[in-house]
């Protein structure tokens, strides 16, 4: 037998000097396939990304030109002349419709709303001095960018100034709300059917999607929470492969050119076909085997006349399927999959909307209650709200928008007495629950009944539970609601009014900053002196010895952290003053203690539950009631204080915690985990 053997590979030695220099060549191949196919991909996806750079401006040129042609045509100057909010309300109606917009709001002279055409009955809040846009639209600018709406997380819009005879009458904003019916249409406006797009902000995490399918929305909606390293540090670099479901996207970062480049973005998913371009590059390798082979056989000393078609057919067949194989195992390791999380996390969040601004007296306004499920399933929201009833009145609680169903609401009551308002209500689906990244709860109307601050809260028996059958609250954060009531505007100014003051850096006197950089604007006389003052006395009364200025802005900065307040008076031309105006800032900027991780033990046995009780303490802002976990090299995810996990022989885990103070610092601390 050896004999045979090897007067065998003697007589058909040289065939098997070219196939081993073919399979050479092959196995050199093999090793730079994985950049020959990332090569591949990314001139596939060239294209395709540059169509996606330019989705954005081309939405711009559109909210643009329609802009010009509205201001053009006159359609709202007769009722902005006559203050005909009902006018304006019923044309701009018509002309959104017309135009496909998604909406137009109208204001007056000073930037109070005068109309808006999705939401009839939010009126009577200041835009000019409340919003980015709206200070520079106030200043004569024409602004077109994807920006922080009033009542929404994103809005791109286009927005100017409307004159006649070169004076103001109004103020004109047009657009599209950024959410998941805007995804839809861009995706079929600029993107194949088989991509996806979605955006985000930092804040609120997914904002608007194109995915149809829940689980996979779910999915990204965990991974995309507020919190997660992917969304915080990640996504405005993304630019790699994900795996969602078992289909294979091209994930891009598209950034905002808008007025504030902390807004968030957008997620552009490509369809990424790994069976086809693996089989293409498989086939090309068996050509390559294919070809050398032929080149070496055709020397004079190679040549022979008895050939192997056979041999030569199956280690086609073995190099084609090797090199498949090897490149679906590379694509499938090189990509980011985003799955099912084998523990619970806790990550609804309840808020108001708007949650700051200023408002006009006397003049209805919509406050919507909203829940953000960051993933989580969820059956059940209780929601106590407090307010002062001297300074407030809850007119009605509207829930024709409520994703709570219309029979499920076990209470939903109003005492403008002791100023409350409670609200108790499931699902439209009880089982599997509620998880889209956001709904309504409710929407309160309200009524400033004086001047001055008015204050909605959270109380203490606000809960969500989550769907899980034990009515586990999974309520992780709440954001109560400030705002002004005044009369003041920008262009008519009364010194016997309190003028209203304004942090376009810290809005919302109800929630805690980390930034020390403080933003603070007022509107301004035609000649006139403010005198001002920033300290930590509640009531404090500026005189002609404090800093005065003529400005109606001013940037300062915090020297430490603290409760502060802002004290504006304002003195006009005649030399009378006016009443003194009080802003309310929480700054904390110094990250919370190092969080404590207690485990049941540091080694564990096969299968056996590790249990971890976490602790935080911060002391100026306090810390949120979670935590996050991260293991080894993963993605952090909202817990509760306490985790019970298994863990299986020879694993190693390094567990990390991560802890939130309520105006978002965090520390972090580790622990190793062994099971021998």
């Amino acid at each position: 037998m050896r004999k045979r053997i090897e007067s065998f590979f003697h007589l058909y030695r040289r065939e098997f000097v070219a196939l081993a220099i073919s399979i050479a060549a092959i196995a050199t191949l093999l090793l730079f396939s994985g950049s020959f196919l990332n090569s591949v991909s990314a001139f596939l996806i060239r294209n395709q990304i540059s169509n996606v750079d330019t989705v954005m401006n081309q939405e711009f040129n559109y909210l643009s030109q329609q802009r010009e042609e509205l201001i053009a045509s006159k359609v709202f100057n007769t009722f902005l002349k006559k203050g005909d909010s009902l006018g304006l309300r019923t044309a701009a109606q018509r002309e959104a419709k017309d135009r496909g917009l998604g909406f137009i709001t109208m204001t007056d002279s000073n930037g109070f709303v005068l109309s808006r055409s999705h939401l009839p009955g939010q009126i009577g809040d200041n835009i000019f001095q409340t919003t980015p846009q709206g200070a520079r639209i106030a200043q004569g600018e024409t602004v077109t960018a994807v920006v922080r709406g009033v009542n929404n997380p994103l809005a791109s819009i286009s927005g100017s100034l409307i004159l006649e005879e070169g004076k103001t009458i109004g103020g004109l904003v047009l657009g599209f709300i950024i959410d998941d019916s805007y995804a839809k249409r861009l995706q079929e406006k600029y993107f194949g059917s088989d991509s996806r797009i979605l955006f985000y902000t930092n804040r609120r995490g997914i904002v608007g999607s194109s995915f149809d399918d829940l689980k996979i929305l779910h999915l990204l909606d965990v991974f995309f929470s507020p919190g997660s390293d992917l969304i915080t540090r990640e996504v405005p670099q993304l630019e790699r492969e994900l795996k969602i479901d078992g289909k294979y996207y091209f994930a891009r970062n598209i950034a905002f050119p808008g007025v504030n480049n902390s807004l968030g973005g957008a997620v552009v998913f490509l369809s990424v076909n790994h069976t086809l371009r693996c089989a293409g590059v498989a086939m090309f390798a068996v050509l390559i085997f294919l070809a050398v082979y032929w080149f070496l056989s055709r020397f004079r000393s190679l040549r022979r006349e008895k050939r192997h078609p056979l041999v030569i057919a199956l280690l086609a067949v073995v190099i084609f399927a090797a090199t498949y194989a090897t490149n679906a195992v590379r694509s499938d390791l090189a990509s980011m999959e985003l799955k099912d999380l084998p523990y619970p996390i806790y990550n609804s969040t309840l808020r108001f909307f708007p949650d700051s601004g200023i408002i006009h007296p006397l003049v209805e306004t919509t406050v919507a209650i909203k829940v953000l499920t960051g993933g989580e399933a969820i059956n059940n929201v209780r929601a106590t709200i407090q307010y002062d009833p001297a300074k407030l009145k809850v007119v009605t609680i509207l829930t024709s928008d409520s994703a709570c169903s219309p029979d499920g609401f076990f209470q939903k009551t109003i005492d403008n007495k002791a100023g409350t308002v409670k609200i108790n209500c499931i699902p439209q689906n009880v089982n599997p629950g509620f998880y889209k990244p956001e709904g309504t709860v409710a929407e309160l109307v309200v009524l400033p009944l004086v001047e001055g601050d008015i204050f909605l809260t959270f109380g203490d028996k606000t809960h969500v539970l989550a769907n899980d059958g034990f009515e586990t609250d999974v309520l992780r954060s709440v954001t109560s609601a400030f705002f002004q009531s005044t009369r003041q505007g920008l262009t008519t100014l009364n010194i016997k009014d309190m003028i209203p003051v304004f942090s376009p850096s810290h809005p919302n006197s109800n929630r805690w900053y980390q930034s020390k950089n403080v933003q603070l604007t007022w509107p301004t006389f035609a000649s006139g002196t403010y005198y001002y003052a920033l300290n930590q006395i509640p009531d404090f009364t500026p005189s002609e010895s404090d800093s005065s200025t003529t400005n109606g802005y001013l940037d300062t900065k915090f020297s430490k952290d603290g409760v502060y307040y802002f004290h504006l008076r304002g003195r006009d031309a005649s030399g009378e003053w006016g009443p003194v105006s009080h802003l309310k800032i929480m700054e904390d900027s110094t990250p919370p203690l190092s969080p404590v991780i207690q485990s049941s033990m540091v080694k564990s046995g096969s299968g056996e539950i590790v249990r971890f009780n976490f602790s935080g303490e911060d002391e100026m802002s306090g810390v949120q009631k979670n935590f996050y976990v991260r293991f080894d090299n993963g993605i952090w995810f909202p817990m509760l204080p306490q985790l019970h996990i298994p863990f299986f022989k020879g694993e190693k885990h390094t567990v990390y915690l991560r802890v939130f103070d309520n105006a978002g610092n965090f520390s972090d601390s580790s622990v190793n985990v062994v099971a021998p």
